[in-house]
């Protein structure tokens, strides 16, 4: 859900950032202030591995979060791992 940067936020790599900045919060933990909270610096950088895996982690241990949507996260994350545990090769895009 949207949310805007708190005082209480400002910490570690926020703490540069303006009271009011917009960010993204857990919708089901609420995302109080320092938990489930994210303020990426710019659009690009939602697209970032760093960013994304850290969302995605914080939905896998919320506790708040159903069940159902925690067990489907760990299924696509293991879907996208092989055999040996390790990441697979990424998919090919276009034609070929």
């Amino acid at each position: 859900s949207p949310c805007n940067l708190m005082e209480a936020d400002k910490v570690g790599c926020y703490k540069g950032r303006k009271v009011g900045f917009p960010g993204l919060a857990c919708k089901h933990c609420v995302g109080q202030a320092g938990c489930g909270r994210y303020f990426p610096a710019s659009e690009a950088s939602l697209s970032q591995t760093t960013t994304s895996q850290t969302i995605m982690n914080h939905v896998r241990n919320c506790r708040r979060c159903p069940l159902e949507i925690r067990e489907n996260l760990e299924l696509m994350k293991r879907a996208r791992m092989g055999p040996d545990g390790k990441r697979g090769e990424k998919p090919k895009h276009g034609g070929g």
